[in-house]
């Protein structure tokens, strides 16, 4: 809740609107939304928690359609005060914000919102999509967590550890901790401009407003998130104006708070963070983010 004050005394109150939508959670979750709710309540902030139950708990495999599917219309859910077409849902000014920011069930702290907010493109221009960095160290998955969804900028999968980019120019920016384009992220936390997600554009057969939604292929299933990135390209389909997507290093979350402490604590140390930028030279056979006859490390 520090962190939410925090965030909310930099933006002011009168410019945020808080949404939640919850459901089938199994911990803590609900209790800690009531607690939410009324600490929102109390600092006049307007937000909508809904917290909801139903049967849709297991699917056959992660990437199955039918988990797909139903996070999309969770995502949709939370977004339902900017594009429902019930008035008595969505907000009366509901056209006067200008950025959304979603996040996932991860560790992170008002330092990283606000940087992801501020994030520019790699010429000091705006951006379509901003994402972060998310990390974990669940079963299958160690280091940089989302990897499904993230794509570099030649639309390679990142790789689970450091510098998690092929491309030589974005692996220098990830050692100096500069914002890089992507083709496609999420990774934990999110911001994008409002306008194409409240608007309709003339692009046919592209449905504006954007929302979330599962493959249209039945034998192409692939992440709501990817599938948002995948949209904006869409929507940004010329050379002269591409999507602009980034990735932005120097916001770390995490779904443990230890790795929230390793990424953002130890590893910024400047002792540690001088010898992971030379790791390269200890390891002469495995140049990180470049190839030269060697193996990617």
């Amino acid at each position: 809740m520090h962190t939410t004050e925090t965030d909310l005394a930099l933006v002011g109150r009168d410019n945020v609107f808080v949404s939640i939508f919850e459901s089938n959670s199994v911990d803590s979750t609900k209790p800690l939304l009531s607690t939410l709710n009324d600490s929102l309540s109390n600092l006049n902030v307007n937000h909508r928690i809904i917290t909801n139950d139903d049967e849709a708990r297991h699917w056959p495999y992660p990437q199955s359609r039918e988990r797909i599917e139903y996070l999309a219309n969770a995502r949709n859910k939370a977004m339902e005060p900017l594009q429902s077409p019930d008035p008595t849902v969505r907000l009366e000014n509901w056209n006067e914000y200008t950025t959304v920011v979603f996040l996932n069930d991860a560790w992170f702290s008002w330092e990283d919102v606000v940087r992801l907010i501020a994030t520019e493109t790699e010429d000091g221009g705006d951006y379509d999509l901003a994402c972060g960095m998310d990390f974990g160290w669940l079963t299958e998955r160690v280091g940089l967590y989302d990897t499904w969804v993230a794509r570099d900028i030649c639309g390679t999968p990142l790789r689970p550890f450091f510098p998690y980019v092929k491309d030589p120019v974005s692996a220098r920016k990830v050692r100096d901790e500069q914002p890089f384009a992507v083709s496609a992220c999420w990774n934990g936390m999110v911001a994008f401009p409002s306008g194409p997600f409240l608007c309709s554009l003339a692009s046919p057969p592209l449905v504006t407003p954007l929302q979330f939604h599962p493959s249209p292929f039945q034998a192409c299933d692939h992440s709501e998130c990817f599938l948002m990135s995948y949209d904006l390209h869409r929507l940004y389909n010329t050379t002269e104006r591409p999507a602009r997507i980034v990735m932005n290093p120097q916001v770390r979350v995490a779904y443990e708070q230890n790795w929230w402490k390793w990424q953002n604590v130890v590893l910024r140390v400047p002792i540690i963070r001088f010898w992971v930028g030379k790791l390269e030279f200890l390891f002469p056979c495995c140049r990180i983010g470049e190839r030269e006859g060697g193996r990617w490390l």
